[in-house]
């Protein structure tokens, strides 16, 4: 008698809620790109969603520096996450 192979395959939908810079929205200014990768052996896969952002339209200005860029996921049935960093913007002097 063969043994019968399953693979489970659990889908979570992972949505970006919004990205801000201070307290202005810049969700509409970036890309989203959605991978799905998957590792381990049959019947233990582990499944790992990814969402990255690019910049898109959205391009920080001098005044931006120093603010805090906000990025809050949602995963279906889990708690949000909101990850926050400082935004560093160097700029280069316009050429002549």
């Amino acid at each position: 008698m063969r043994p019968i192979r399953t693979d489970v395959v659990v889908a979570w939908s992972v949505c970006v809620g919004e990205v801000h810079v201070g307290r202005r929205n810049v969700t509409g200014g970036l890309r989203a790109t959605r991978t799905v990768t998957s590792g381990g052996r049959a019947g233990l896969r582990l499944l790992r969603y990814a969402v990255e952002l690019a910049r898109h339209h959205f391009r920080p200005s001098v005044d931006d520096a120093g603010r805090r860029l906000t990025c809050t996921a949602f995963v279906r049935d889990q708690p949000v996450n909101a990850t926050s960093v400082r935004l560093v913007v160097r700029r280069k002097p316009l050429a002549r």
